[in-house]
Protein backbone atom coordinates (compact mmCIF):
# COMPACT_ATOMS: atom_id res chain seq x y z
CA UNK A 1 0.00 0.00 0.00
CA UNK A 2 1.16 3.48 -0.86
CA UNK A 3 0.43 5.96 1.92
CA UNK A 4 -0.21 9.62 1.13
CA UNK A 5 0.05 12.21 3.85
CA UNK A 6 -2.60 14.70 4.89
CA UNK A 7 -1.40 16.58 7.94
CA UNK A 8 -3.53 18.61 10.32
CA UNK A 9 -4.43 22.22 9.78
CA UNK A 10 -8.05 23.25 9.77
CA UNK A 11 -9.61 24.41 6.50
CA UNK A 12 -11.99 23.58 3.65
CA UNK A 13 -11.13 21.12 0.90
CA UNK A 14 -13.74 20.61 -1.80
CA UNK A 15 -17.34 19.94 -0.74
CA UNK A 16 -16.62 18.50 2.69
CA UNK A 17 -14.41 20.39 5.09
CA UNK A 18 -11.24 18.43 5.75
CA UNK A 19 -7.95 19.59 7.19
CA UNK A 20 -5.58 21.21 4.70
CA UNK A 21 -2.14 19.75 4.29
CA UNK A 22 0.57 21.55 6.28
CA UNK A 23 4.03 20.55 7.30
CA UNK A 24 5.89 21.17 10.54
CA UNK A 25 9.02 19.38 11.73
CA UNK A 26 6.99 17.50 14.36
CA UNK A 27 4.29 16.41 11.89
CA UNK A 28 6.98 15.38 9.37
CA UNK A 29 8.63 13.31 12.13
CA UNK A 30 5.32 11.60 12.90
CA UNK A 31 4.66 10.91 9.23
CA UNK A 32 8.16 9.47 8.88
CA UNK A 33 7.23 7.03 11.66
CA UNK A 34 4.10 6.08 9.71
CA UNK A 35 6.13 5.57 6.53
CA UNK A 36 8.77 3.52 8.39
CA UNK A 37 6.04 1.29 9.87
CA UNK A 38 5.37 0.10 6.30
CA UNK A 39 1.70 -0.64 6.93
CA UNK A 40 2.34 -2.22 10.33
CA UNK A 41 0.69 0.84 11.88
CA UNK A 42 -2.58 -1.06 11.43
CA UNK A 43 -1.50 -2.94 14.58
CA UNK A 44 -0.76 0.21 16.59
CA UNK A 45 -2.83 0.73 19.75
CA UNK A 46 -6.47 1.65 19.51
CA UNK A 47 -7.55 4.91 21.04
CA UNK A 48 -8.23 4.81 24.77
CA UNK A 49 -11.38 5.65 26.71
CA UNK A 50 -10.33 9.28 27.19
CA UNK A 51 -9.70 9.63 23.44
CA UNK A 52 -13.10 8.14 22.61
CA UNK A 53 -14.71 10.57 25.03
CA UNK A 54 -12.91 13.57 23.54
CA UNK A 55 -13.70 12.49 19.96
CA UNK A 56 -17.34 11.88 20.88
CA UNK A 57 -17.64 15.25 22.61
CA UNK A 58 -16.47 17.10 19.50
CA UNK A 59 -18.87 15.19 17.25
CA UNK A 60 -21.77 15.86 19.63
CA UNK A 61 -20.89 19.56 19.96
CA UNK A 62 -20.97 19.89 16.17
CA UNK A 63 -24.38 18.22 16.13
CA UNK A 64 -25.62 20.98 18.47
CA UNK A 65 -23.85 23.63 16.36
CA UNK A 66 -25.58 22.29 13.24
CA UNK A 67 -28.99 22.48 14.91
CA UNK A 68 -28.31 26.11 15.89
CA UNK A 69 -27.15 27.02 12.39
CA UNK A 70 -30.21 25.43 10.82
CA UNK A 71 -32.50 27.20 13.34
CA UNK A 72 -30.88 30.52 12.48
CA UNK A 73 -31.18 30.13 8.72
CA UNK A 74 -34.80 29.01 9.00
CA UNK A 75 -35.68 31.90 11.33
CA UNK A 76 -33.95 34.35 8.99
CA UNK A 77 -35.97 33.06 6.05
CA UNK A 78 -39.22 33.27 8.03
CA UNK A 79 -38.40 36.86 9.02
CA UNK A 80 -37.48 37.85 5.44
CA UNK A 81 -33.81 38.56 6.23
CA UNK A 82 -32.31 35.74 4.20
CA UNK A 83 -30.48 36.54 0.98
CA UNK A 84 -32.62 35.58 -2.02
CA UNK A 85 -29.95 33.08 -3.10
CA UNK A 86 -30.98 30.91 -0.14
CA UNK A 87 -34.70 31.72 0.05
CA UNK A 88 -36.94 28.68 -0.37
CA UNK A 89 -34.04 26.26 -0.04
CA UNK A 90 -33.23 26.29 3.69
CA UNK A 91 -34.48 22.78 4.40
CA UNK A 92 -32.32 21.33 1.61
CA UNK A 93 -29.07 23.18 2.28
CA UNK A 94 -25.90 21.24 3.02
CA UNK A 95 -24.40 22.36 6.30
CA UNK A 96 -21.65 24.35 4.57
CA UNK A 97 -24.29 26.21 2.57
CA UNK A 98 -26.30 26.86 5.72
CA UNK A 99 -23.15 28.30 7.35
CA UNK A 100 -22.67 30.60 4.35
CA UNK A 101 -26.32 31.67 4.51
CA UNK A 102 -26.06 32.55 8.20
CA UNK A 103 -22.79 34.41 7.64
CA UNK A 104 -24.45 36.42 4.86
CA UNK A 105 -27.10 37.78 7.24
CA UNK A 106 -26.82 41.54 7.82
CA UNK A 107 -25.73 43.00 11.12
CA UNK A 108 -23.08 40.57 12.32
CA UNK A 109 -20.38 42.31 14.32
CA UNK A 110 -16.77 41.51 13.43
CA UNK A 111 -16.31 39.18 16.47
CA UNK A 112 -19.53 37.34 15.54
CA UNK A 113 -18.38 36.98 11.91
CA UNK A 114 -15.09 35.62 13.20
CA UNK A 115 -16.91 33.07 15.38
CA UNK A 116 -19.05 31.94 12.44
CA UNK A 117 -15.97 31.54 10.25
CA UNK A 118 -14.24 29.57 13.00
CA UNK A 119 -17.23 27.21 13.20
CA UNK A 120 -16.87 26.53 9.46
CA UNK A 121 -13.08 26.17 9.72
CA UNK A 122 -13.15 23.84 12.73
CA UNK A 123 -15.59 21.55 10.93
CA UNK A 124 -12.51 20.03 9.28
CA UNK A 125 -11.47 18.59 12.64
CA UNK A 126 -14.96 17.24 13.24
CA UNK A 127 -15.04 15.58 9.82
CA UNK A 128 -11.58 14.10 10.23
CA UNK A 129 -12.40 12.44 13.56
CA UNK A 130 -15.89 11.38 12.42
CA UNK A 131 -14.99 9.94 9.00
CA UNK A 132 -11.47 8.53 9.38
CA UNK A 133 -10.35 5.45 11.30
CA UNK A 134 -7.88 6.21 14.09
CA UNK A 135 -4.94 4.65 15.90
CA UNK A 136 -2.54 5.95 18.52
CA UNK A 137 1.18 6.18 17.96
CA UNK A 138 2.80 3.55 20.19
CA UNK A 139 5.45 5.84 21.72
CA UNK A 140 4.20 9.35 20.92
CA UNK A 141 1.23 11.29 22.25
CA UNK A 142 -0.29 11.52 18.78
CA UNK A 143 -3.03 10.07 16.57
CA UNK A 144 -2.90 8.53 13.13
CA UNK A 145 -6.12 8.95 11.12
CA UNK A 146 -6.62 7.02 7.90
CA UNK A 147 -9.21 6.36 5.22
CA UNK A 148 -9.72 4.49 1.96
CA UNK A 149 -12.09 7.11 0.55
CA UNK A 150 -11.20 7.80 -3.08
CA UNK A 151 -13.57 10.79 -3.03
CA UNK A 152 -11.85 12.40 -0.04
CA UNK A 153 -8.45 11.70 -1.61
CA UNK A 154 -9.45 13.43 -4.84
CA UNK A 155 -10.85 16.42 -2.94
CA UNK A 156 -7.64 16.75 -0.95
CA UNK A 157 -5.08 16.12 -3.69
CA UNK A 158 -6.96 16.87 -6.92
CA UNK A 159 -6.25 13.48 -8.50
CA UNK A 160 -7.62 9.96 -8.18
CA UNK A 161 -5.56 7.74 -5.88
CA UNK A 162 -3.62 4.79 -7.24
CA UNK A 163 -5.01 1.38 -6.23
CA UNK A 164 -4.01 0.44 -2.69
CA UNK A 165 -3.52 4.05 -1.55
CA UNK A 166 -4.49 4.94 2.00
CA UNK A 167 -4.82 8.60 2.94
CA UNK A 168 -3.43 9.43 6.37
CA UNK A 169 -3.38 12.35 8.75
CA UNK A 170 -1.37 12.79 11.92
CA UNK A 171 -2.33 14.93 14.88
CA UNK A 172 -0.88 15.65 18.30
CA UNK A 173 -3.26 14.59 21.07
CA UNK A 174 -3.00 18.10 22.50
CA UNK A 175 -4.52 19.46 19.26
CA UNK A 176 -7.65 17.41 19.90
CA UNK A 177 -7.91 18.78 23.45
CA UNK A 178 -7.36 22.36 22.29
CA UNK A 179 -9.86 21.84 19.47
CA UNK A 180 -12.47 20.61 21.94
CA UNK A 181 -12.08 23.69 24.17
CA UNK A 182 -12.45 26.06 21.25
CA UNK A 183 -15.39 24.16 19.73
CA UNK A 184 -17.12 24.05 23.12
CA UNK A 185 -16.89 27.86 23.40
CA UNK A 186 -18.19 28.25 19.83
CA UNK A 187 -21.11 25.93 20.57
CA UNK A 188 -22.10 27.97 23.62
CA UNK A 189 -21.89 31.18 21.61
CA UNK A 190 -23.97 29.94 18.66
CA UNK A 191 -26.60 28.40 20.95
CA UNK A 192 -27.11 31.84 22.51
CA UNK A 193 -27.04 33.57 19.11
CA UNK A 194 -29.65 31.13 17.74
CA UNK A 195 -31.92 31.72 20.73
CA UNK A 196 -31.69 35.48 20.19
Amino acid sequence: NRVCALELSIGRVGEMALPKSTETPRLRYLHNLVDAANGEWADWPAVNKTDYTQIGKIIVLYSYIDVSIRRMVEAAENAGYLNEVWTGKVRKLKIGEAEEAVLSLPGWSEPNQTALKQIADRRGLRNLIAHFAVRRFPKDDAFLFFTKSDRDFKRAFGVDPKPGTIMTSVMECSQLTDGFRHIHALQLWIANAAAE
